[in-house]
């Protein structure tokens, strides 16, 4: 991890589901039914379910890594469209070079056994 990402290195690992959320906003802003919509593969195919999303996105809002963007109402969450911050996406490289770290190495000790 360079010295850019150190800083995020006490968030890490994020959980599957949390940079799964992360993933799809780092393309635009999402409603939450857009969020479940795209992760219904995720979990081997049951996807996020309601709770688990709008408590993540709740917590994701408070760590200052999304942010509502438009709301129905105030007290609409299901309307509430959702984009990563800056933050968020310094987090999400992190966690990306993280795993792509991990799998770099998995990859190499593969390759080196199956020569055995």
């Amino acid at each position: 991890m360079g010295a850019a990402d150190a800083r995020w290195a006490p968030h890490l690992p994020l959980k599957p589901y949390v940079a799964a959320i992360m993933g799809e906003l780092a393309g635009g802003p999402l409603h939450g039914y857009a969020l479940m919509t795209r992760l219904e593969g995720f979990k081997g195919g049951r996807g996020i379910g309601p709770a688990t999303l709008y408590r993540t996105l709740d917590r994701l809002v408070t760590e200052g890594w999304i942010r509502p963007v438009q709301s129905a109402s105030p007290s609409a969450r299901r309307g509430s469209t959702y984009a990563l911050t800056s933050s968020g996406r310094g987090v999400l490289s992190a966690e990306v070079a993280r795993l792509e770290g991990w799998t770099r190495n998995a990859k190499a000790a593969l390759g080196s056994s199956a020569a055995e």
